[in-house]
């Protein structure tokens, strides 16, 4: 680092290494003579022959990074490193970079001149890449694998993964943009926007049941994230006497698959691609449920009717109608399980001493699936448990044909989730209030205590959500 008049400029170049080893041997044995003895010879009886496996990965890293700033109100900074990993054995090196700057508005004459309110003013800018090389089954990602065993006093060999030796690393690209301010010395917080675009995504491809392999991993698709964080602060009083300052925090996020291989779309002609309970497909995101339609009773014989597209000739939908069996339903897009906007309220109060802070939290949008409450409206669930309060006079019988719910019996099939199981995801929590009481500095001076505050708290102590007894924070992908 070295100053030049008003000039600051530093730089750091470094080198990193990272190495890490799991050795693992397992034995499961029994008939122990001392307990808590491990050894082997401890035990008269193997029940399952020994095995261990060696995991090892390293990453070895080269990094410079160079900051400039002129008078504390220009800045700029650049980055780049080259990151090697044992994971991607054909495709280890990855270059990433960065660059960024800043302008403090409130140091210029102009501001100091003419709007002496504005206590500071910062407008922050950056771009640049990072990688990703999480693989979570195995560390050998590009090789195929193979598992010994055993099998009539003979060795067993079984592949157990598909190699892909074009593995590489997935990389972001991130644009940010910010404001950071105070105004008034009462009202201040901060303001970023951004906009992340994912290549080369890592994920395993699913593979057909003849080839004895669930998945391989493989790179490819685009995905694009981008959304806004606030942070917004401000004291209503701040004086000696009393302090009082609220918060509220949040943010807003909107994703969009950008491309998606054509080998994955096929089964849909090209229309996207059925991962679980969603649909993949361009323009729209990663958590865009994929349900069937309820479309209640039959009112003939309660048994529960789904929707189902009609076709013409040319495989145009001119209509739809209903039907009993659930794999001819038709499966729509019935919203995502991303919310709108998710945030938080907070406030501290300290007076004569006292000090009380509640925290909160909230979201507002997105869907997510009530699974107790489908267990507790499920008739195939009757037998040993209980049942909601919901389906009271609501189930078909042959005096109630335009019930809501259908005939309840034991052993009804279940064929998975539909678009009633999923519901608004919207809460509002009471996070944490904290009450706390200072002593006087000069009472606890006396005893040898420079400071004293005792104080209780209390944790999660109220959530209201579409539902009564349904906490939406358990996933933000939709299941719970």
């Amino acid at each position: 680092a070295h100053d030049y008049g008003d000039h600051h400029v530093d730089a750091l170049v470094g080198h990193e290494f990272y190495y890490h080893k799991y050795d693992y041997t397992g034995v499961v044995m029994k008939n122990m003579l001392v307990p808590g003895m491990d050894q082997f010879n401890n035990f008269l009886e193997i029940v399952q022959n020994p095995m261990g496996y060696v995991d090892a990965t390293s990453l070895e890293s080269y990094f410079a990074r160079a900051n400039y700033n002129y008078k504390n109100k220009y800045y700029a900074s650049a980055s780049v490193r080259r990151d090697g990993t044992s994971k991607f054995r054909y495709n280890k090196w990855g270059t990433f970079w960065s660059a960024g700057g800043a302008w403090r508005i409130a140091e210029e004459d102009f501001i100091r001149n003419s709007a002496p309110w504005i206590n500071e003013l910062k407008l922050r800018a950056s771009v640049g890449t990072t990688g990703n090389q999480a693989v979570n089954k195995t560390d050998y990602p590009y090789t195929d694998l193979y598992e010994i065993g055993e099998s009539g006093g003979q060795f067993t060999v079984t592949q157990v993964w598909w190699g892909n030796p074009n593995i590489r690393w997935e990389d972001n690209l991130q644009y940010d943009l910010g404001v950071d301010f105070r105004f008034w010395d009462r009202f201040y917080g901060s303001v970023d926007v951004y906009r992340r675009i994912t290549r080369n995504l890592l994920y395993e491809v699913a593979q057909p049941a003849s080839t004895g392999m669930g998945t391989v991993m493989s790179n490819d698709g685009k995905l694009a994230n981008q959304g806004i964080e606030i942070d917004l602060n401000y004291d209503i009083f701040n004086n000696r006497n009393v302090f009082w300052s609220v918060n509220l925090n949040g943010s807003s996020y909107q994703q969009k698959i950008l491309e998606l291989p054509d080998y994955l779309t096929e089964a849909l002609n090209g229309d996207g691609y059925i991962n679980g309970a969603y649909l993949w497909k361009k323009g729209k995101d990663q958590y865009n449920l994929y349900q069937r339609r309820y479309a209640g009773p039959d009112p003939e014989t309660g048994t529960m009717l789904y929707w189902k597209d009609v076709y013409d000739n040319n495989g145009e939908i001119i209509g739809r109608e209903k039907t009993a069996n659930g794999d001819e339903a038709t499966k729509y897009e019935v919203g995502s399980a991303i919310p709108d906007f998710m945030g938080g309220f907070n406030t501290t109060v300290r007076y004569a001493g006292f000090d009380l802070t509640i925290n909160t939290a909230f979201q507002i949008g997105g869907l997510v699936q009530d699974s107790e409450y489908g267990n507790l409206t499920w008739g195939g669930a009757i037998l040993g448990r209980n049942l909601h309060k919901d389906l009271v006079g609501n189930t078909w019988t042959p005096d109630n044909p335009d019930a809501k719910w259908p005939l309840l019996f034991y052993g009804d099939e279940y064929l998975g989730t539909y678009e009633r199981d999923f519901i608004d995801a919207s809460y509002f929590s009471l996070k944490n209030v904290t009450l706390g009481y200072t002593l006087p500095e000069a009472a606890t001076r006396k005893i040898g205590i420079n400071s004293l505050r005792v104080f209780a708290s209390g944790e999660n102590l109220w959530l209201v959500s579409r539902r009564q007894g349904l906490d939406p924070r358990q996933s933000i992908t939709g299941g719970t």
